[in-house]
């Protein structure tokens, strides 16, 4: 079945056929019942830009329920930078 034109995204179907097919390790997370939230989750990492236009980070591996938000820690600055261009990004596919 053909999808309609106004369906966002790409097919699962080459990665569910071969364990081998590139992948992304980031995915496009959004929260529209929460004024516009997007995030960028990775297998380490959470980036959020809340709709207020505050913004959270959490290291998954040090924090995986999310409980301490780091955004304002200099020890991560590079990885938000990182982050926040990478959720631009996929918010533009």
């Amino acid at each position: 079945v053909a999808p309609p034109t106004m369906v966002n995204g790409k097919s699962l179907v080459p990665v569910l056929l071969n364990s081998n097919a590139p992948w992304r390790s980031e995915f496009l997370l959004e929260y529209k019942k929460s004024g516009n939230t997007f995030a960028v989750r990775g297998e380490r990492y959470k980036y959020v830009e809340l709709g207020t236009g505050e913004r959270e980070f959490y290291d998954l591996t040090v924090d995986p329920y999310e409980l301490e938000n780091q955004i304002n820690n200099p020890a991560y600055t590079t990885v938000i930078i990182q982050l926040a261009a990478r959720l631009a990004q996929l918010k533009q596919e």
